[in-house]
């Protein structure tokens, strides 16, 4: 089953494991994915959410973030719903992004 139409768009999903002691893929919880446009070198994050069997809506993919640099290393802090990544571009020094689940877009101020 195709849940992210990447073929079409040219990204590439990949999972990132934000739980190093998990031993499978909860499939009630939200699935976060790296994402990387072949085409235009975007990166960026997207989180899928999986329809339950019989449930009116499909899977979907939602972008999270999409940007024009280099994104990385999404973390997510034991006991809460906090999460963390890195941004950064050949002129651009790296900065850390922290907040919710929808991750942010904009670097602290």
């Amino acid at each position: 089953m195709n849940f992210t139409d990447g073929v079409a768009e040219q990204i590439r999903h990949r999972y990132v494991r934000l739980d190093p002691d998990e031993q499978s893929i909860d499939a009630k919880k939200p699935i976060y994915l790296s994402t990387f446009g072949i085409w235009t070198k975007k990166a960026g994050y997207a989180r899928l959410r999986l329809a339950s069997a019989g449930a009116p809506t499909p899977s979907r993919v939602e972008r999270l973030v999409w940007l024009d640099k280099s994104v990385q290393r999404l973390a997510k802090a034991k006991e809460a719903d906090v999460f963390q990544y890195s941004v950064e571009a050949f002129d651009d020094p790296p900065a850390v992004l922290v907040g919710a689940s929808n991750l942010p877009t904009r670097r602290p101020s």
